[in-house]
């Protein structure tokens, strides 16, 4: 059986460790290295969720990715964080969501 959860904490930690590298030594991290990452985890989300028979996979990732987009700018907004840093916390929401299930161990 396939270990989603592996896959996506490695390929997480490869696209990061791509970004630094390029942060460092021009100063950017490249659209097309964030929309790379996104096309991948958009699959793979996608894989996990027919594979696995369960919408709710689906369904978190977007929800994440929502959440994240509106935090991601308000940081943007009001300076806390740069362009750069909005991007790579919007891709990695997508692979990495938070589990709604959480706010029932919250309440």
């Amino acid at each position: 059986m396939f270990n989603f959860i592996l896959f996506y904490f490695l390929i997480t930690l490869l696209f990061l460790i791509i970004s630094t590298i390029s942060d460092f030594k021009y100063r950017i991290i490249p659209n097309k290295l964030v929309l790379l990452f996104l096309i991948i985890g958009f699959i793979t989300v996608i894989l996990q969720s027919i594979f696995l028979h369960s919408f709710n996979i689906f369904l978190n990732s977007m929800i994440s990715l929502a959440i994240a987009t509106v935090l991601g700018y308000l940081l943007w907004e009001i300076g806390l964080f740069a362009g750069g840093d909005v991007k790579l916390f919007v891709v990695i929401s997508t692979l990495n969501p938070f589990n709604l299930n959480y706010f029932g161990y919250l309440l």
